[in-house]
């Protein structure tokens, strides 16, 4: 081959090498942005939650991406889903989900921890207790480690009895408590009755015991009858009509 055709052949592949490859032309996800967008879409969720509203401390960390993994760049928006039917809390998977143009998807895990400050007895107290504010400290709990009916707000605990003994250190639940007993059988109480704009007000002994809102029959001093009766205070009930 003659010098002139190697020079001609060589012009027209040389140009060949440098011209990029498909691979690398293609441009794949950063699988640590990747990680990073779905937990950034988790703590949204997590502040969404209705029973997480109260004063949280929420921690998320994301599980490492296999890198070996690659996933092509999407030219829309990437969307991001959870099971919606469970609370967010330990191990916690999102899908993120690519539309095009070369769709994939991949489930990534998180783990999700979230404290809460919540109401804590300082002190064994036993079964009838009336809880009072020297009873109760505030302490930051894994909420994986509560059962439901935790107590953050204490005006839903002074002043109630514990239906049974409690030790200390142990948080407190709703089904622990109970309203006190406003009355007590044979107590004198002022039973009002209204009548029409007018409020009549006389007085009577107590049958049964009871707490706010509860119904008891008293006997109406003057009277001698046996009216029924809701307790709406200390010594206070009310006649249903």
């Amino acid at each position: 081959m003659k010098a002139g055709n190697y020079l001609c052949l060589f012009s027209l592949i040389f140009p060949l090498f440098l011209l990029p490859s498909a691979a690398s032309a293609t441009k794949y996800v950063e699988l640590e942005d990747l990680a990073q967008a779905a937990k950034a879409y988790l703590e949204k969720q997590v502040n969404q939650q209705s029973h997480y509203s109260s004063k949280k401390y929420v921690s998320i960390k994301s599980h490492t991406i296999d890198s070996r993994l690659k996933l092509k760049q999407c030219d829309k928006p990437l969307t991001f889903t959870h099971n919606q039917n469970t609370k967010i809390s330990g191990t916690t998977s999102v899908k993120v989900h690519c539309s095009s143009p070369f769709p994939w998807a991949i489930y990534t895990k998180h783990l999700v921890s979230i404290k809460k400050s919540v109401l804590v007895i300082n002190k064994n107290l036993p079964k009838g207790h009336i809880v009072t504010d020297t009873d109760i400290n505030y302490s930051t709990k894994n909420i994986r480690t509560l059962r439901n009916g935790y107590i953050s707000d204490k005006s839903f605990v002074l002043g109630s009895q514990l239906k049974r003994p409690v030790r200390e250190g142990q948080p407190i639940y709703s089904h622990q408590l109970e309203p006190i007993e406003l009355i007590k059988k044979g107590d004198k109480v002022n039973i009002s009755a209204k009548v029409g704009s007018l409020t009549v007000v006389t007085s009577g002994t107590a049958l049964d015991n009871g707490r706010k809102g509860e119904q008891i029959d008293v006997k109406n001093l003057r009277s001698s009858r046996i009216i029924r009766t809701k307790i709406i205070g200390a010594s206070s009930v009310e006649v249903i009509l």
